[in-house]
């Protein structure tokens, strides 16, 4: 279920995922596509860790891009709103 909310909402959560990824490209996150097995590979790759690190750093990071959903959903507003997650991201960071 998680991946499911996380591949619907996609589109809004990957600056969450550029700031966690700083060597992540576009490319990758139109490849990645909110997949965990994608998002293991490609950080695999990118930063050259063996898998069980990737794995295990993806699914740390999974409960706040689901969170970033969440909150959104609860202050009403419709889904997908673009920008949602950077701004929720920068909030956080900020308090």
């Amino acid at each position: 279920m998680v991946w499911d909310d996380i591949h619907e909402h996609w589109p809004h959560l990957r600056g969450v995922v550029r700031r966690r990824w700083t060597l992540l490209t576009d490319d990758d996150m139109v490849a990645i596509d909110g997949h965990r097995s994608h998002m293991v590979d490609v950080v695999v790759e990118r930063y050259r860790c063996p898998r069980a690190v990737a794995a295990a750093q993806v699914d740390q990071l999974a409960p706040a891009l689901v969170s970033v959903v969440l909150r959104v959903q609860a202050l009403g507003a419709p889904m997908p709103w673009p920008g949602v997650a950077d701004a929720l991201a920068q909030r956080r960071a900020s308090t």
